[in-house]
């Protein structure tokens, strides 16, 4: 996982697929997703957001 400064926001980037969160629970389940499946579901990427 990674952190980027966005403004006055911090975004965890999954360290699999990429996708940023605001939220490091989001990221963390993320990433363990893209790990086990080398994919990326739905209810999960539905948090992300545009950096």
């Amino acid at each position: 996982m990674e952190e980027k400064r966005v403004g006055s926001s911090t975004l965890f980037l999954c360290g699999e697929c990429g996708l940023a969160y605001l939220e490091k629970s989001c990221v963390e389940k993320c990433e363990a997703w893209c790990k086990k499946h080398s994919s990326c579901p739905i209810e999960i990427i539905s948090h992300a957001v545009a950096d």
